[in-house]
């Protein structure tokens, strides 16, 4: 698949080189895409430029962008039309003690709302760095909820994240990364609020 990251932080870049290995063609977009910092995601074989040209021929778009700036940023990308985008964001208020809502949607819809043309699937945002850099902890695979209201592009991300080693699961309609963001929040307060430890994630245990 054809996938254009737009922001190579740490999220973005450690799910891009993991696409990248597992054989997907990767487009890096960034705010200044000349900078020598992103010479490591040229070194994988990835073109950086800006997020308007990373887009361009891509299938999909994964939006990996502080929540400060997802708006702004999804606004200069044209509309997207018929593009699957996959939403990693978390709506974290800017005084970082939980998840902002003041909307009454979640993130994920707010996103779709700016983007109506395309199709938006909340996942990756329930999983630290660590884990996109290594699911696998012993014989259990990080799990990665998957929400969005189209079945075939959920099988898409489905597909995408067990590329990578992820144990993903259906979480419902775009309506429910309202959880899914919670969920994200409850890692955050265990990783770094309450306690000092990123190097956890959840799984599913199945009967």
């Amino acid at each position: 698949m054809k996938i254009a990251v737009i922001g190579p932080g740490k999220v973005g870049a450690t799910l891009g080189r993991r696409f990248v290995e597992a054989g997907h063609e990767v487009t890096f977009g960034a705010p200044r895409p000349e900078l020598e910092k992103y010479d490591p995601l040229r070194d994988l074989g990835c073109a950086v430029y800006s997020a308007e040209e990373a887009v361009e021929e891509v299938e999909i778009v994964l939006l990996a962008v502080p929540w400060a700036v997802a708006a702004d940023v999804v606004g200069k990308l044209g509309g997207l039309p018929g593009r699957l985008i996959i939403d990693a964001t978390n709506p974290i208020g800017e005084d970082f003690l939980d998840v902002d809502h003041a909307s009454q949607h979640s993130g994920g819809e707010t996103i779709a709302e700016l983007i109506p043309k395309a199709q938006v699937i909340k996942a990756f945002n329930t999983v630290g760095v660590e884990a996109m850099a290594n699911p696998v902890y012993g014989d259990q695979r990080a799990a990665l909820a998957v929400a969005g209201g189209d079945q075939a592009a959920k099988e898409t991300i489905f597909k995408l994240a067990r590329d990578i080693g992820f144990d993903p699961y259906d979480a419902g309609p775009l309506a429910a990364a309202r959880t899914t963001e919670r969920l994200a929040w409850h890692w955050i307060e265990i990783s770094t609020i309450y306690g000092d430890r990123s190097d956890f994630t959840f799984a599913l245990l199945r009967r």
